[in-house]
């Protein structure tokens, strides 16, 4: 009974509990806070996750490889037009432009160098030209005589001056300067016979008088192209100074060469116990200078390229803040396949009539009874006249091969030479075959056996020269005139 009454009890405590709980969680008062009711915005939001790309991108990369020591911006930041991002490591670039700088310094003086060489060189061979008298009254001439070649000679080459004028820019002046200093070596080569040889003097006179008129073009061009050769090298600028003093220094060389030569003539005077024989050495002052020209003219074409040649030359200025001077751009014609082709066919052909024309001569001999000049043309003179040939033939061979590659976009071999001064030497050593065969002629008629292998063997020393200036040349040009067919630059 009292065990039921515990439990009774336990159970209204328990329910009293359970009540009491219940009432406080669910019935008991809730605090609350209040708010006055305003008007205000209302913000409409939207959450989510994702990716945020720019409307407009842009790579940025420097078009130099490098390493980074700067960076000036930052992912996210805002940046304006002209702003420095990034920097790199100039040290090595501004060495290059310290190396490039003392390379023009050294050019410009090079230039410079080059240029009063070139005048010095021009003023020695006009000074040995005073005794050009005297080697023609050496030579059985008249005054008279002298006077008429030297008219002559002027007026061919007036004529020969208008139609150069219109080769010079095409081709370049700087150019035909060269080729022409080249070609000059081969031009002094025949004086010598006249060591070994007398004729006529009214022989000599016609033989003279068409060697002046064959070479007439060639003089042509060289005196039209130094003006054109000063303008497109010298800076406008301060060019009047420039050429005052090129004419000063011009001017002082001929001075000091006219004393030097005149001592070189009154030494082979002395030599020649005062005969006047000793004037027929007049060629070796002039074959002399035309190596020293034809050196310096190379020197000079050279370094012509290096300053941006015919595409894109610059005056040497050191004056300037950029250290040259922007010239005009003239439209140069490049290498013609035709017009080479025609200059190869021309000095084949002189090749050619040289064989020939031993060959005839021989014939001749033999009945004049010329023995001695017989057997030297026919055991060395008319094989070395076929070995010029054929060496020749591996020359233009060579030539053509490369104009093949060049046509084909692939490096050349070789080189290909500009065609412009080569056909007026092959035209004007084609002119001078009929006064080599008028040569042979007197020497046959007066039985000059001596003077008759004496011309031949000079004439096919002048081919074997002239092959040899067109190898050269070629050469010079192999890393330059690499494409055919062409405007080597434009008009701008």
């Amino acid at each position: 009974m009292r065990k039921q009454i515990t439990t009774i009890l336990k159970l209204v405590i328990l329910s009293g509990a359970v009540a009491v709980a219940v009432y406080w969680l669910r019935f008991s008062p809730v605090t609350v806070t209040a708010y006055n009711v305003t008007a205000g915005s209302v913000v409409n939001e939207v959450l989510g996750t994702g990716t945020l790309e720019a409307k407009v991108r842009a790579d940025i990369s420097p078009k130099i490889s490098g390493l980074l020591v700067n960076v000036a911006a930052d992912q996210n930041d805002r940046i304006v037009k002209g702003q420095l991002l990034a920097q790199l490591d100039d040290a090595d670039l501004r060495h290059q432009v310290e190396v490039a700088q003392s390379d023009l310094a050294a050019t410009k003086a090079t230039i410079k160098r080059i240029e009063s060489e070139i005048a010095a060189v021009q003023a020695s061979s006009y000074a040995i030209g005073l005794f050009s008298v005297f080697f023609n009254q050496q030579m059985g001439l008249t005054l008279d005589q002298i006077g008429k070649l030297s008219a002559i000679s002027g007026v061919a080459a007036l004529v020969a001056m208008y139609f150069a004028a219109l080769f010079i820019d095409r081709w370049h002046p700087v150019r035909v300067n060269t080729y022409l200093a080249v070609f000059g070596i081969v031009g002094n080569l025949m004086g010598w016979v006249w060591l070994f040889v007398s004729i006529p003097g009214k022989y000599y006179f016609w033989l003279s008088m068409g060697t002046s008129i064959a070479g007439a073009f060639q003089i042509a061009l060289v005196g039209g192209a130094m003006l054109p050769l000063y303008m497109r090298c010298f800076p406008q600028s301060r060019y009047g100074q420039i050429c005052s003093a090129q004419a000063l220094f011009r001017s002082l060389c001929a001075l000091v060469c006219g004393i030097i030569a005149g001592g070189f003539m009154d030494m082979m005077k002395w030599l020649y116990h005062g005969s006047d024989f000793a004037y027929r050495y007049y060629f070796a002052w002039g074959l002399l200078f035309s190596f020293l020209l034809a050196l310096v003219g190379v020197l000079l074409y050279r370094e012509w390229y290096r300053l941006g040649g015919d595409s894109h030359y610059h005056s040497p200025a050191s004056w300037s803040e950029k250290g040259y001077e922007e010239l005009a751009i003239v439209a140069i014609v490049g290498p013609q396949r035709r017009w080479l082709k025609l200059g190869f066919l021309l000095i084949t052909a002189i090749l050619l009539i040289a064989i020939a024309c031993i060959a005839v001569m021989m014939y001749w001999m033999n009945l004049n009874q010329m023995n001695r000049a017989f057997f030297w043309h026919g055991t060395v003179l008319l094989p070395a006249a076929v070995a010029i040939l054929v060496l020749w033939t591996v020359i233009r061979t060579r030539i053509s091969h490369d104009i093949t590659r060049s046509q084909n976009g692939e490096p050349l071999k070789n080189g290909i030479p500009h065609h412009g001064v080569i056909i007026v030497i092959a035209c004007q050593y084609l002119a001078y075959i009929p006064i080599w065969i008028a040569q042979l002629i007197v020497s046959i008629t007066h039985h000059m056996e001596t003077g008759a292998v004496v011309f031949t063997t000079a004439n096919l020393l002048v081919d074997l020269v002239l092959i040899g200036c067109i190898w050269f040349l070629a050469r010079l040009e192999r890393h330059h005139l690499t494409r055919v067919d062409t405007m080597l630059a434009e008009n701008e």
